[in-house]
């Protein structure tokens, strides 16, 4: 999930059957914009994230806020979001941020890309 201070909301999701699709909204207007496909991950790669996930001890990670001054010059905040764990970062920070949590997003911009 990815959001600024417009109110617009971006979400990219991986289910486990590994559909993975991206949705939009925008918190002022309340319109949604329909599910859009990204891609069909195979099984293998739903798995390889998921390990890679447990290997950088990603539920360590649950309710940390990596957020910083650049909040406040509507730079996109990021949430990572698996069953019982969220993480925050701003996207502008991510050098900032623990090392797993940056190999965990810089996967997950490959897996997501359009």
């Amino acid at each position: 999930m990815s959001g600024g201070l417009s109110g617009n909301v971006s979400i990219v999701a991986l289910l486990r059957d590994g559909t993975l699709y991206r949705e939009a909204s925008s918190q002022r207007g309340g319109s949604q914009v329909p599910r859009s496909l990204i891609r069909k991950l195979s099984a293998r790669e739903v798995q390889s994230f998921e390990k890679l996930l447990a290997q950088q001890r990603f539920p360590n990670l649950d309710r940390m806020r990596y957020l910083n001054e650049t909040v406040l010059f509507d730079s996109p905040t990021t949430r990572l979001e698996a069953p019982g764990i969220q993480v925050d970062y701003v996207d502008l920070a991510l050098s900032q941020v623990p090392r797993g949590l940056r190999n965990i997003v810089n996967a997950w911009n490959q897996i997501s890309k359009e």
